[in-house]
């Protein structure tokens, strides 16, 4: 899938939450991977909390 269509379909997830990816705000997700949003999209909530520990 395209990095940005990916990217677009977890910001439209994380929307009703008020978290951006790579805002400004202290509870926003700031991506250092782009490969972060393919994982998350097809891993859940376990590719989630990977990417996390990774530094993704």
């Amino acid at each position: 899938m395209n990095g940005s269509k990916t990217e677009a379909i977890v910001q439209k997830i994380l929307d009703p939450s008020g978290v951006q990816l790579n805002g400004s705000r202290p509870w926003d997700i700031r991506i250092h991977n782009p490969k972060f949003y393919e994982r998350v999209l097809s891993g859940g909530s376990l590719a989630l909390g990977e990417s996390y520990m990774d530094g993704w």
